[in-house]
């Protein structure tokens, strides 16, 4: 939870930078301005658009932190979020020139986020205007994640079954993450929709030219180490001939309500079985589930099995 808290705080002072559209603009009150452009970064946040997001950094903060890494921090941000949504309270202005700011911010949320309050770790944020926009260089928490590149790191990247894509698990086959989790995919349905519909009243049909794919997964604690391991769908993507990477909770990738979810915590030798599930593109084919748990930033942490 620490590192969210860190995401998150670091969320709060890029916010204060940011407008409805792309940034507070010249003109007017420079206060107001800033104070005016929270709510606009913020919806951005909690629709989960990151691409959108990540235009409010500053010049040299995307020069550190690419769009990866930011839209990578903020997805993981986001599957503990849930349906909780983050906003701003008090604004309070601490210096301002003529195109710099020191900003300190309160972040709030609409629920209980396991004793998180609006007052930890809150850091005053510094802020640049760049061509009559204000922008934050408050990126830092940001730096080293990315989760397209294995290689970027000083390990080489692990060779084996399901340690790549090229060599995931073929169906039914067993992956042992790097926790001691043992994966194996059960069952996989290409066209969920009709279970997907009959589980809640509320879901929604995938949109137009999308399908629905519903995997069953079984998962064994073989770790040594006497501590639990959660397990729920937020440890899984999905891969497949598009070269795009979905997310089981995203607004566009998400199934809804689905049954049995798999969600769990298991002590070594503990068992769990659950489904996980993607609305992906019709077209999509040669589909690989990727397992990636602990919530790590290293592709080298990544297990594959194939579909099909």
């Amino acid at each position: 939870m620490r590192w969210l808290i860190v995401v998150l705080t670091t969320i709060a002072a890029v916010a204060v930078a940011c407008g409805s559209d792309g940034g507070g603009e010249g003109g007017g009150d420079d206060a107001e301005q800033i104070r005016a452009v929270i709510s606009g970064f913020t919806e951005a946040i909690n629709d989960r658009n990151y691409d959108k997001a990540y235009d409010f950094l500053a010049q040299e903060c995307r020069e550190d932190v690419s769009q990866t890494e930011f839209a990578t921090a903020m997805a993981f941000a986001g599957i503990f979020l849930g349906e909780i949504e983050m906003g701003v309270g008090d604004v309070t202005i601490l210096e301002l020139t003529e195109d710099e700011a020191t900003v300190a911010v309160e972040v709030t949320f609409s629920g209980d986020l396991e004793g998180l309050t609006p007052e930890q770790d809150q850091e005053p944020s510094q802020m640049v205007k760049e061509d009559g926009t204000w922008k934050t260089t408050d990126c830092g928490d940001f730096s080293g994640i990315d989760a397209t590149d294995p290689s970027s790191g000083d390990e080489p990247p692990p060779t084996g079954p399901g340690a790549n894509r090229a060599e995931a698990v073929p169906p039914g086959d067993a992956v042992l993450t790097p926790d001691g989790l043992e994966v194996t995919v059960t069952d996989v349905d290409d066209d969920a929709w009709p279970l997907i519909e009959s589980e809640s009243m509320f879901n929604e049909q995938p949109a137009e030219g999308n399908r629905m794919v519903m995997i069953s997964v079984s998962v064994t604690n073989r770790a040594t180490a006497e501590e639990s391991q959660q397990v729920s769908s937020g440890d899984f993507l999905l891969t497949g001939s598009n070269n795009s990477v979905y997310e089981p909770y995203s607004q566009e990738t998400s199934c809804g309500q689905i049954p049995d979810e798999i969600q769990a915590e298991l002590f070594p030798g503990g068992a769990t079985t659950g489904n996980v599930c993607f609305q992906i593109p019709e077209e999509e084919t040669d589909l690989i589930l990727i397992a990636e748990f602990a919530f790590s930033f290293d592709q080298n942490d990544r297990r594959y099995l194939a579909l099909e």
